[in-house]
Order: C-alpha cells, then structure tokens, then sequence
C-alpha cells in the first residue's frame, strides 16, 4: 500500500498486515518503524 496520509492511509494499512510505503512529501513527524518512508516519487524506483 503506498498513501500520502498516515492516519487514512497507512495506520489501517498496518493494522490490516499489509506492506506499506508512505508518501511522507512533506516530511510530517510521525513515529513509525513499520512502514517505509518516502519524500519523492523518484524514490519508487530506486
């Protein structure tokens, strides 16, 4: 699952057991060590 929003997109996607990336654009301070962190689409294909 990749989203921009932690609370809609990623949490239930974590609670759910799935894999997660999340498009953290804006570089927001949310604790997490469970889902990938990413601040630019180039960062999808490397």
């Amino acid at each position: 699952m990749i989203g921009d929003n932690f609370k809609n997109d990623i949490a239930p996607a974590i609670e759910a057991g799935l894999h997660t990336i999340w498009f953290n654009g804006k570089d927001h301070k949310t604790r997490t060590g469970r889902c990938k962190q990413i601040q630019g689409l180039i960062e999808l294909c490397t």
